[in-house]
């Protein structure tokens, strides 16, 4: 019989006994038989029993009992969710937090039981739960757990390297020499890409574990007994959330944008909260054109509903301040991406530890009474000049040059979707919402 024909009848028994439900191994073993009978002499049942013989008559292959067991047993026991408790100290911390737990987990489980289908059942039951309930990204989770698993083929003892060896006569132990720098490997890989999605996408993790003398309390601005709670025996409070968006709706920033802060204001009060930093934005003043801007004495012109919410913070801040006595400063924020962008954003870019430094002075400086300042690192050709800032000591530590976009974009170069002629950029440009939907 030629091989063409031979190939095409094998291709048909093959897919055949798949779709009438065989398992693989049983179909492949027909398929073998098949073309034994009809490309040789050779008798078909003791050369079965020969090669079936052979391949089991092999000491290495002991080997494969005693690791599925040893999976078995740390599945079945609290051995696994010990591993995770004493993991979580040294992850926790790092950008990724419990994330990580995965990674090392099976890298670990893997060492011992040599097999990726128990090394994935075992560290995903005990991490895959406890990842959930604390906030952490489910497919992030899952992703870190699949591709985690597949350690179980390289980091020794693995079932497959002892196979392998076992069928192509090789050193087993340099298979596994072999198979541990490339697993240590891709270990680190992973979790190094771990650290840094999780830097680009910080709204998708969720906050590290308090430390010593720290609480976490999670509520909503809408509920006002909560956030009481929450601010029962504090000294100071920054007040940072917000909805935001161009295309934000009147009827979609009510609860986050007014009522919520209208909650956390009253909570101040009622605690008898001496401090309060509120976090406004440039966006008050993002309808004045930016040539001939009056910067730090320009008066309110909100550029959307954002900005609308954020001068109506800034308003409401001000009767409490004056009316309680809470020494409040009111940062109206300039840019806070990572990196510059483009030339608007040059003219009031601020780094994180400089807003921080603002955040420090509201909290600690005794000479803050009801005082507006403006978060802008040192700018070239700013739109703010900060004086009020200054006189209580802010010096700010960073420069924006020095964190320019390999894309920045120049004045010239800014589309006009962007803006480029307002103070408030994109959100001025861009047309009003319907407050309460599409009309």
């Amino acid at each position: 019989m030629d091989i063409a024909t031979l190939s095409i009848i094998l291709l048909i028994v093959l897919f055949g006994l798949l779709l009438l439900g065989l398992w693989v191994g049983f179909a492949l073993l027909a398929v073998g038989i098949v073309a034994m009978e009809l490309a040789t002499g050779a008798p078909t049942g003791s050369v079965l029993a020969t090669r079936i013989w052979g391949s089991l008559n092999v000491w290495d292959l002991t080997a494969l009992p005693m690791f599925i067991w040893m999976g078995e047993i740390l599945f079945r026991s609290r051995l696994s969710s010990d591993l995770f408790t004493g993991l979580s100290p040294f992850t926790r911390r790092l950008p990724g937090g419990l994330l990580h737990v995965n990674i090392l987990g099976c890298a670990l489980f893997a060492a011992v039981s040599g097999s990726s289908a128990a090394t994935t059942a075992t560290v995903g039951k005990m991490s895959l739960p406890e990842l959930k309930s604390r906030g952490y990204d489910m497919r992030m989770a899952i992703g870190t757990l699949a591709g985690s698993g597949t350690f179980g083929f390289l980091i020794p003892p693995s079932i497959i390297l002892i196979v392998y060896g076992a069928a192509t006569e090789q050193s087993i132990a340099r298979l596994f020499l072999a198979g541990l720098l490339p697993g240590l490997m891709l270990a680190a890989m992973f979790a190094g890409y771990v650290m840094l999605w999780s830097l680009m996408h910080r709204d998708r993790v969720p906050a590290p574990d308090p430390a010593e003398g720290e609480t976490v309390h999670v509520g909503d601005l809408i509920d006002a007994a909560g956030l009481r709670q929450a601010a029962s025996g504090v000294d100071g409070v920054v007040h940072l959330a917000a909805v935001h968006g161009i295309g934000l709706r009147f009827a979609d920033s009510i609860d986050a944008n007014f009522r919520g802060t209208m909650h956390v204001l009253d909570a101040v009060r009622a605690e008898g909260i001496e401090r309060l930093v509120y976090a406004s934005s440039h966006h008050v003043h993002g309808l004045h054109p930016r040539d001939g801007f009056a910067g730090d004495e320009a008066p309110l012109a909100p550029d959307a509903v954002y900005g609308l919410g954020k001068a109506y913070g800034e308003v409401a801040a001000t009767t409490y301040a004056l009316r309680y006595e809470i020494r409040t400063l009111i940062v109206r924020i300039g840019n806070a991406d990572p990196t510059v962008t483009d030339d608007r954003t040059l003219r009031m870019w601020t780094s994180a530890q400089d807003l921080a430094q603002l955040v420090s002075i509201g909290l600690d400086h005794p000479d803050v009474r009801c005082e507006v300042v403006y978060g802008v690192s040192a700018c070239p050709r700013p739109l703010y000049r900060n004086r009020r800032a200054e006189l209580l000591g802010y010096r700010p530590r960073d420069r924006a040059e020095d964190h320019l976009d390999p894309a920045f974009l120049t004045y010239d170069a800014m589309p006009p979707e962007l803006g480029r002629e307002w103070v408030g950029g994109a959100y001025a440009a861009s047309g009003l919402p319907a407050p309460e939907g599409d009309v």
